[in-house]
């Protein structure tokens, strides 16, 4: 299926810009956009998701796009507060789906999606259009990623036994990360170094590429259109086997073309609880 927006309406719309001239990076920035399409059941429909790092400018705040619906309108969704990275920044975040066929409901067309990210807090507008170009996100395209390297998930699970009638079984602890990154060059290097006793010791496990993922119902292959790839890593080592860790801190280097990129969760470093059964 085809998204109903004209390309000559996708040109026009990446080049539009605002009447309110006021943009920065430093204050709103898009750290994470994905589409995706779904199918089962005979349903079909279309997830868009986001994630906007934003300076804690002030307590009241708002967080919106501004977005291109099919009808060639320019509509408005808010975003919702979702976690501090620190006490000076925020990550807030927007979900809709778009159902796209259903047995009893006329059926749509997937939404390719152009947007622009506007702030408001302290009286003042802050606004995020890519430089003035607007973002553009293909419909079922996968995630578009603005830094070079984010984690994209991370869990972990200490070792514990189970008991059904006569069977045990025992589970070894784990430790797990996924990271979005830009494709930069063929031969990458993606490690994520990690402590479980506050860096008195360090442990560094290598990420494999993954060819692609199913998220909800949408299967994306890697690299997928916006040149993003997905790394992933378990691990089951003997730090992983101490019941009494309860949490593991870590960060990412990926290596590319002779150059080191880090994510370390801008500088405060990410933190994972352990689940214990």
């Amino acid at each position: 299926m085809k998204s109903s927006i004209s390309l000559l309406q996708c040109i026009m719309a990446l080049f539009l810009t605002l009447s309110v001239t006021v943009t920065s990076a430093q204050e709103v920035e898009l750290l994470k956009a994905d589409s995706r399409i779904h199918g089962k059941y005979g349903f079909t429909w279309q997830t868009y998701t986001m994630d906007i790092l934003v300076d804690n400018l002030a307590y009241e705040k708002k967080v919106s796009i501004s977005y291109l619906d099919d009808d060639g309108q320019w509509k408005e969704l808010e975003a919702s507060f979702s976690h501090m990275v620190s006490p000076e920044k925020e990550v807030w975040q927007l979900s809709r789906t778009r159902m796209l066929h259903h047995p009893n409901e006329p059926a749509q067309q997937p939404l390719n999606l152009i947007f622009r990210i506007k702030y408001e807090a302290d009286g003042n507008v802050y606004l995020d259009d890519n430089q003035q170009r607007n973002y553009f996100i293909s419909a079922g395209s996968g995630e578009y990623i603005r830094p070079t390297i984010l984690v994209d998930y991370a869990g972990a699970v200490a070792p514990y036994d189970t008991n059904y009638g006569d069977n045990n079984t025992h589970f070894d602890g784990r430790f797990s990360v996924g990271v979005l990154l830009k494709n930069l060059g063929y031969t990458k290097d993606v490690k994520v170094h990690y402590t479980t006793d506050d860096w008195e010791t360090t442990h560094i496990s290598n990420l494999s590429f993954q060819h692609g993922r199913m998220l909800g119902y949408s299967w994306i292959t890697y690299p997928n259109p916006h040149g993003v790839e997905y790394w992933s890593m378990t691990t089951t080592g003997p730090e992983m086997q101490d019941i009494s860790v309860d949490q593991i801190e870590f960060v990412i280097s990926y290596e590319v073309n002779g150059q080191t990129y880090w994510d370390n969760n801008f500088g405060q470093n990410y933190q994972v609880s352990v689940l214990h059964h």
